[in-house]
């Protein structure tokens, strides 16, 4: 990955039938073209079928491993070796293949995290500082937070159904001004030194177990939260810190797509996850256009990552994955759109 710039964005393509609809040009500098289907205005008119065109720093084409995107990817972990704080996010809709190209960890294929673990503790000479919350109807909860042996057994019981009993048990964080900084602070998450890839899996694999998911008709266990995971590094030589922030994004689709139950409780759940991904949107173009007012308090995932991102030398990906499913496709132009206002200037 060239880093042109600090902001940047890519798209995943993921296999499917719709794939017809879809001619990429792929690489550096990414170029996409996608028929959209015909439809009907806001106002009830009839809009004929028309091909949009994006663009972007590169796209990864539906063939593409996950060792692919990674050599893509890895110039940012290094810079966070290098001493400057980075956010990667993962974003689409449910079933896009977003936690598949972020954290899949058990598997002989493994996504962004564990490469960039392994990397980190192969290159660096200190333990990272690993931490995990997920922020979920505007509340944060620490996944890493010590489990009760009453909890443990509840959770192993209920293996299979709706985790929400582990999460919610996971005590509330807030996020406080630190008074010498001026800056927001979560207190009280806790942090483990990572001894190995191993180490670093086990947490990894308790965190999922403790995510807040729900069937949608989208998929059998779709994701309700965000999910940060924050390594922090220690460098003795200028004693100061990096951090490099994964963020596995909550499944961004319309009300309507989301399906499930349609319960009261699925409802604020995705218009939670809806505000706050606009709010990402909007913070990050507003990064990129260099405004002078950052709206970050607009959602408690800008206001956590404000430090970070509002840093001068912070490197930001925007990795955007899309389905080429027939019937996602209008959810999968929603997610190009998306990703194109983040790079307006």
């Amino acid at each position: 990955m060239t880093l042109r710039g600090n902001m940047r964005v890519f798209c995943r393509l993921r296999p499917g039938t719709g794939a017809d609809a879809f001619n990429a040009q792929t690489g550096t500098v990414g170029d996409l073209r996608v028929r959209a289907p015909a439809s009907k205005t806001v106002d009830g008119r009839d809009e004929a079928a028309k091909v949009l065109h994006f663009k972007f720093d590169y796209v990864f084409p539906d063939d593409a491993r996950q060792c692919d995107v990674f050599d893509e990817v890895q110039g940012l972990v290094q810079s966070a070796l290098d001493g400057h704080n980075v956010c990667i996010f993962a974003y689409g809709q449910t079933g896009s293949g977003k936690t598949h190209t972020m954290s899949n960890h058990t598997g002989a294929d493994p996504g962004i995290i564990p490469r960039a673990l392994e990397l980190i503790l192969r290159e660096h000479s200190q333990k990272p500082r690993l931490s995990l919350l997920e922020i979920y109807n505007e509340e944060l909860r620490d996944l890493l937070a010590p489990v009760s042996a009453d909890s443990q057994g509840k959770r192993s019981r209920n293996a299979g159904k709706r985790k929400a009993a582990s999460s919610a048990a996971a005590p509330k964080l807030r996020i406080r001004i630190d008074p010498k900084r001026g800056k927001p602070q979560l207190q009280g998450l806790s942090e483990v030194a990572i001894s190995s890839a191993a180490h670093a899996r086990d947490l990894l694999q308790r965190a999922e177990d403790s995510r807040m998911v729900a069937r949608t008709n989208a998929n059998e266990r779709s994701s309700r939260s965000h999910v940060v995971l924050t390594l922090a590094l220690d460098h003795a030589d200028s004693n100061t810190t990096s951090s490099i922030h994964l963020v596995d994004l909550a499944g961004s689709e319309r009300i309507a797509h989301a399906g499930s139950d349609r319960s009261a409780k699925q409802l604020k759940e995705q218009c939670s996850i809806n505000t706050s991904l606009v709010a990402l949107k909007n913070a990050l173009r507003a990064l990129a256009t260099q405004q002078t007012h950052i709206p970050f308090r607009d959602s408690k995932l800008t206001y956590l990552l404000q430090d970070a991102l509002e840093s001068q030398t912070c490197k930001t990906l925007m990795l955007c994955n899309l389905s080429q499913d027939s019937e996602n496709i209008p959810e999968s132009l929603n997610t190009l759109r998306f990703a194109s206002q983040v790079l307006q200037n």
